[in-house]
């Protein structure tokens, strides 16, 4: 199931169907998936999404968010389900056949992708979690991360790149400059060699006046950060290059390395200089290190 939901108001058109440098958005996750029994839509417009010719089911709780739509998968099958996001255009095939696989663990509700956090717009649900899904979307939930809480998981280490979704205007032109071209014509651009560093050495680095640049969003930098970085999401790193140009090299850092090496990647393949810091503020905060917390 490819949770195709949403209006797009964030993207400017329907989601699925963005073009993202030659492709849809949608094209990464059918490849992905046609190894499965089956393949279908959940949610959005079915006149628009008629062009892909593939059958769509009705979000049961449309405008309620992902969770309404795995709910709708599951219920609609009454079996194990892919589920995948349309909007993650560089999912690949072994990652869900990793996912699928670790799904026939014994006693395993959802096998879900994780990265410096879990994926579960990436991941098997298996039928043994439908009624805690629907007991969750009938008592008012809706975060897909909250329901795992209550259900048997297993988790599969998947790169973080492979998991990057274009939810927005921002990160469409992230993913377009380092993946394609503006006349739509791919020209994939190689991921830049980066260095990792430790926050051993980004103390150090601080010390001596270094610049150091966080890519997680404002409320996680606002619950945990390293006194003096400079808060920069990640979807708005294109936006915000010139930010990272400096005399010496700029160190960058998220919640645990993923999001940072993206980053990292991104500015690199434009002749500047950074280095990741590996795990990122999390190591930071493991190490005894200090933090600040607050609006800044």
């Amino acid at each position: 199931m490819v949770l195709t939901g949403g209006e797009g108001r964030r993207i400017g058109g329907l989601k699925p169907l963005v073009d993202v440098g030659g492709s849809r958005l949608v094209d990464a996750a059918l490849s992905a998936l046609e190894p499965c029994r089956s393949v279908r839509l959940v949610g959005g417009d079915a006149t628009e999404l008629g062009v892909l010719g593939i059958e769509v089911i009705p979000d049961r709780w449309p405008g309620e968010g992902p969770l309404g739509g795995i709910a709708t998968a599951l219920a609609a099958t009454a079996g194990d389900v892919m589920v995948v996001a349309c909007d993650l255009p560089a999912v690949d095939r072994d990652t869900l056949e990793r996912i699928a696989l670790a799904g026939d663990l014994p006693g395993v509700d959802v096998a879900v992708g994780s990265t410096d956090r879990r994926q579960p717009l990436l991941a098997r649900w298996n039928a043994s979690s439908c009624g805690r899904v629907l007991e969750a979307m009938a008592s008012g939930q809706r975060s897909p991360t909250d329901v795992l809480a209550g259900l048997e998981v297993a988790e599969v280490p998947v790169e973080a790149a492979v998991a990057v979704d274009v939810d927005d205007d921002h990160d469409l032109a992230l993913w377009r400059r380092a993946h394609g071209r503006d006349d739509g014509v791919a020209s994939r651009i190689e991921p830049m060699a980066v260095r990792d560093v430790t926050v051993e050495d980004l103390e150090s680095a601080l010390a001596a006046g270094a610049t150091l640049i966080d890519v997680r969003e404002p409320a996680e930098y606002a619950e945990a950060r390293i006194e003096g970085s400079t808060l920069i999401p990640l979807s708005t790193v294109p936006d915000n290059v010139e930010r990272f140009r400096s005399d010496s090299t700029v160190y960058v850092m998220c919640r645990s390395g993923g999001r940072s090496l993206a980053a990292c990647e991104f500015v690199a393949s434009l002749g500047l200089d950074v280095v990741n810091v590996e795990g990122g503020i999390m190591a930071w905060i493991s190490s005894g290190r200090p933090v600040a917390s607050g609006d800044s």
